[in-house]
């Protein structure tokens, strides 16, 4: 075995085996939770995006229908003011 500066003992060897295995673990699990952490934020927000765009639609539609309306509303108010002009 490498030597790293320190003799260890039968103890020793198990107490620093499990610490690096425990700092390992500590590791992985750090890394795949902070992955999966940001990949939901992510999702989060591409959903919250998704629906502001779907509002921001629907109220540009309903702005067209409106002013749709309005010009039809004009228009039939300008006829029936030419009929009664006759």
């Amino acid at each position: 075995m490498p030597k790293f500066g320190r003799k260890l003992t039968g103890g020793g060897m198990v107490k620093e085996l499990l610490m690096t295995i425990l700092a390992t673990t500590i590791s992985i699990v750090l890394t795949f939770g902070t992955a999966h952490y940001i990949e939901v934020r992510q999702a989060e927000q591409a959903q919250r995006q998704t629906a502001m765009m779907l509002i921001h639609d629907i109220d540009a539609s309903v702005a067209i229908v409106e002013y749709l309306a309005e010009s039809e509303e004009k228009q039939k108010n300008g006829i029936s003011m030419e009929t009664r002009l006759r």
